[in-house]
């Protein structure tokens, strides 16, 4: 089997036109018997044993995906085999493959299901292990969800949200299967999506449900940019993020909206919908140092507030418990919430006693980090926290309950060690893991012993305990032979001798030169 396809081609029609009926192992269904047909004309010996499953089938039989057995029976309580469950996984979400080079130990091309086969293999929908598809296995329920989430484009959490009686180790039967479908159907992605309602959620939150989901290049940044355009001097801020758990509901993080005023959002030129301006402020707890220039705001889920990164399809699979479901209320197990959009290209303002307000910025990234909800701020123009002096947070987007904290001295973090890890990036570690992202936006500078100088940035979400990697700005490359010395731009780290990096022609990492254990690195 060659690497499977990262493009899987989805149409966006509910309705999926076919004539192929559905086989199970040796057994020979009825070609057209049931095609087309209405739940009401489906014969009563074989709709008797349907249950809860009735509208699934009616619906699936009218679409051409399932017409049952030659005995006309669609049998709904019988496990679903893996070959059989591929078939309605192609017809039902219309999985398409260029390719026909299947090269599997138990799938032969005079197999009924080869096509259906190949084209989930090849679309790594369905995986094969040690060159085997094991057509005639029965498939999990988990198996199942993975299968159908891949095919959707979706993240897992969401389907098993859509089945009843989610066992992962649970033989799914054929039922299990044909009611999934059906409700899956109704997250095809479509190039036509239409705007069916929008709502304001917060001062920088609105919600947009479609009729059906966005493709994926439609949720991209640049196209969010470009399809959704308000008036009234109101922009999006970031991308639109499909909602864990919905079919078709996004999340739109906003400039700050002015209340009383009614926006019009347009849609890609073709569709405008109005919406009321909300004037509900963000709700967070207090403000806190977090070191020398930056400090973080507290958002608890305890006081109902929840970071759009909890709650979102996209980064489901990495919150853990974390990850929730929201239900179209934004409540969950009984308690409503308030959603913390993104916060990119946001600020506050921090306010010395006695003095000026400042503007600090958002660092990108630090919204919920090591399963903490503490957004990250920075003083502008390289400003610095005073010791002993008291600063209170304010902002015309949210509200805290302790918005002031006094400032305290704050030892630099000391860089222990370099180490190369290509020609545009190395890591650099600190003596103790940092926690949360004090990394972001950091720079060091490196001197050759050729007299070239370069700049390294930190890279966004690459740390890993204390390590963090940088990569080169400005397109600059370490060169084979020079001997770099590494020392930190500012006083975020300290390094009280110059850190020696030396690339090698292999592009093995070259190790370190430790500093000495004596320098303070405790961070308050």
């Amino acid at each position: 089997m060659k690497k499977p396809h990262q493009k899987i081609a989805l149409l966006a029609a509910a309705a999926v036109v076919g004539t192929n009926i559905f086989m199970s192992g040796s057994v020979t269904a009825d070609k057209s018997a049931n095609v087309g047909k209405k739940s009401s004309e489906i014969a009563v010996t074989a709709k008797s044993d349907y249950g809860s499953y009735e509208e699934a089938i009616a619906q699936l039989m009218q679409q051409g995906v399932i017409s049952g057995y030659s005995d006309g029976k669609m049998k709904p309580h019988q496990n679903i085999k893996r070959a059989e469950f591929a078939k309605m996984l192609v017809l039902g979400l219309k999985l398409e493959s260029n390719k026909d080079d299947i090269q599997l130990e138990d799938v032969k091309q005079a197999d009924w299901y080869y096509k259906y086969v190949d084209t989930v293999a090849e679309l790594g929908v369905m995986k094969s292990e040690d060159g085997k598809f094991k057509p005639n296995s029965n498939i999990t329920h988990a198996e199942m969800a993975e299968a159908i989430a891949k095919g959707l484009q979706r993240d897992v959490m969401s389907i098993r949200s859509w089945m009843d009686g989610y066992s992962a180790d649970q033989f799914a039967t054929r039922g299990d299967a044909l009611q999934l479908l059906a409700t899956s159907q109704k997250s095809i992605r479509s190039e036509s999506a239409k705007m069916t309602n929008i709502r304001s959620l917060n001062k920088v939150t609105m919600e947009v449900t479609f009729n059906q989901p966005l493709t994926q290049e439609n949720e991209s940044l640049e196209a969010g940019m470009s399809h959704f355009v308000f008036d009234n001097g109101l922009k999006l801020v970031n991308q639109p993020r499909l909602k864990t758990g919905s079919f078709s509901t996004y999340i739109l993080p906003t400039t700050t909206q002015t209340p009383g005023t009614t926006y019009t959002l347009n849609y890609r030129d073709s569709q405008s919908l109005k919406v009321e301006a909300s004037d509900e402020l963000i709700r967070t707890n207090e403000a806190r140092q977090v070191d020398k220039d930056s400090f973080e705001i507290e958002v608890l889920k305890s006081d109902g507030v929840v970071d759009y990164g909890y709650m979102i399809s996209v980064y489901s699979g990495g919150r853990g418990s974390n990850a929730m479901i929201l239900d179209e209320n934004n409540t969950n197990n009984g308690q409503q919430y308030q959603i913390v959009p993104s916060l990119r290209s946001r600020n506050v303002m921090i306010t010395p006693e006695g003095g000026e307000p400042m503007t600090a910025h958002y660092l990108p990234f630090t919204q919920s980090t090591d399963g903490n909800q503490e957004p990250k701020f920075r003083l502008a123009n390289g400003a610095k926290l005073k010791p002993g002096v008291k600063y209170t947070v304010t902002s015309d987007w949210l509200t805290l309950k302790n918005p002031a904290f006094v400032a305290k001295e704050a030892a630099s973090v000391q860089i222990n060690s370099v180490a190369q890890v290509d020609a545009s990036h190395l890591n650099v570690t600190l003596s103790q893991d940092p926690g949360d992202e004090i990394f972001v936006q950091r720079e060091v500078k490196l001197t050759g012993s050729d007299g070239s100088e370069a700049k390294a940035q930190y890279t966004v979400q690459s740390r890993k305990g204390a390590t963090g990697t940088f990569v080169m700005q400005n397109e600059a490359k370490l060169t084979t032979g020079v001997t770099y010395t590494v020392q930190p731009i500012g006083d975020w780290a300290v390094s009280p001798e110059a850190l020696t990096l030396q690339r090698s022609s292999s592009l093995n990492p070259i190790l370190f030169l430790s500093l000495p254990k004596s320098v303070n690195s405790h961070r308050e």
